[in-house]
């Protein structure tokens, strides 16, 4: 719980600070579509978040009635798919409909801490039509409906709404994530050229 408050304090505090004036226009319905595609079945996502939490899921035996296999793993990567998918799918949609802004949206200037900030704020808030910042409702819609669906299917041990909730979690987890690589990957990649 305390965990939980600090979070919320930190990106309340991230949501007074001044969005990015360079922030592209509202996403057209082919730059969309194309954010879903490549956040959903993109490299990023197929070779690496996809293995990453089927093997954690696989190594920590959750769901137990999946096991530690072959066949549970792949049970875990084809379920954080089918999740992503949906998530990124309602997001999309909803933000279409409310002029929300899935994109994270990079700026290589700053601290390293202004652009860690900047990485977690993300996570949460996203550019609106006209270039305002605000909470992002429609990535809270797809990531709670995504997770609460899931629980039609996934066996008993990890289907109750604690459940859900603490997948909701890692979803923003992942984003979090997501938008740190987006951010530095530019700066890995010099440094490893230089060398």
């Amino acid at each position: 719980m305390k965990i939980a408050i600090v979070l919320l304090a930190a990106v309340s505090a991230l949501a007074q600070q001044s969005g990015n004036p360079g922030v592209p226009a509202a996403p057209s319905s082919d730059e969309r579509a194309g954010w879903w595609l490549r956040s959903t079945v993109g490299l990023q996502s197929l070779a690496v978040a996809g293995p990453v939490s089927a093997c954690w899921g696989t190594s920590r035996n959750i769901p137990v009635e999946w096991e530690r296999s072959v066949e549970g793993f792949g049970r875990r990567y084809g379920n954080r798919l089918i999740g992503v998918s949906m998530s990124n799918g309602i997001e999309a949609g909803l933000g279409a409909a409310w002029g929300e802004d899935p994109r994270y949206h990079t700026d290589h200037s700053g601290s390293f801490g202004s652009r860690v900030g900047r990485a977690v704020k993300g996570s949460f808030f996203a550019h609106y039509n006209g270039g305002q910042q605000r909470f992002a409702a429609a990535r809270l819609a797809g990531i709670a409906g995504n997770n609460f669906i899931q629980n039609a299917w996934l066996p008993q041990s990890v289907n109750g709404p604690n459940d859900a909730l603490v997948r909701m979690s890692v979803g923003y987890g992942g984003r979090m994530v997501g938008n740190l690589f987006a951010e530095f990957m530019p700066d890995i990649k010099r440094l490893v050229r230089r060398r």
